[in-house]
């Protein structure tokens, strides 16, 4: 169900992003971490119960909601809950959104920008998970095309919001991908969308495993595999769900270089005066300092 790939090299990333086609990608700085919302960690860190976790995201939305338009002229309507969750997130709040990339080379740049250890990009075969979710929703998808698919999501991922501080009482633990109907600039730019896990409740991976019909156990325990260029291919990627492609350290230099050349930096993927001062650092994190 779930395999991890650890490459040698920057070109054996490249070739294994030319076999996943429709995937999408979440790249992160150290090897280790799990997949999990800033929701869940902001929880954890303050030993907040998950079981809570509903009203207290209803209670932030509210609150958002209601004092956003003193910062912002453009809101979405009050009822696009979705929409809202995008635009806090994009302003630093904690939600259970998980950001994710179409593009493969987006999601390394993030891997990579401040890695200092073995960084990691997750994909997830975007087909399979449309599959497990129609399943779960009992949904016929025989005549949808990807723009009916997100529309469907949309709708099911806001009756999993509360609007009225009352628990959701809809029985689904599904992880559903979606973009939102108003995409803001840098989800434009960095090509974005999000997991979003219907049920809060519970880690983001429980939910996840559940969805993949499977279970957190199998799901820690997959071994493995240093990839020598030969024995993986497209055929045997797309017989699984999840691949997590763990980038050694010694890498990055290349990496950053690489995408640099492909005009993939803080620059262009955070527009503005922040982006371009936070790419910088490029001009330190590549300098040939040999030790």
């Amino acid at each position: 169900m779930f395999k991890i790939i650890r490459v040698k090299n920057w070109r054996q990333a490249q070739a294994i992003a030319d076999e996943l086609i429709l995937w999408g990608f979440r790249g992160q700085e150290d090897s280790s971490w799990e997949l999990d919302t800033t929701l869940h960690r902001t929880a954890r860190s303050f030993n907040f119960p998950f079981e809570w976790l509903w009203h207290r995201e209803y209670w932030m939305l509210r609150q958002f909601q209601r004092r956003a338009h003193h910062y912002c002229q453009d809101v979405p309507d009050f009822d696009q809950k979705l929409d809202w969750l995008a635009l806090m997130q994009h302003y630093g709040a904690s939600t259970r959104l998980l950001d994710f990339s179409h593009s493969f080379y987006v999601a390394a740049y993030f891997a990579f920008e401040n890695a200092t250890k073995d960084s990691a990009i997750w994909a997830v075969n975007l087909g399979t998970l449309s599959d497990k979710i129609a399943q779960h929703c009992e949904v016929d998808t025989s005549e949808e095309n990807i723009d009916m698919v997100n529309r469907r999501h949309i709708s099911f991922v806001n009756e999993h919001i509360s609007i009225d501080g009352n628990e959701i009482e809809l029985d689904t633990e599904t992880v559903v991908h979606v973009e939102p109907e108003r995409l803001h600039e840098r989800l434009l730019i960095q090509q974005g969308f999000f997991l979003f896990p219907c049920d809060i409740g519970k880690t983001f991976k429980e939910v996840l495993a559940v969805t993949l019909n499977t279970n957190v156990a199998e799901m820690k325990g997959v071994s493995e595999l240093l990839w020598d260029g030969h024995d993986i291919g497209a055929l045997e990627l797309n017989t699984h769900p999840l691949v997590k492609i763990i980038l050694p350290k010694e890498i990055r230099h290349e990496a950053i270089k690489s995408l640099y050349k492909m005009n993939i930096t803080a620059a262009t993927l955070f527009p503005g005066l922040d982006g371009f001062a936070r790419s910088m650092k490029y001009h330190i994190s590549t300098w040939p300092i040999k030790k």
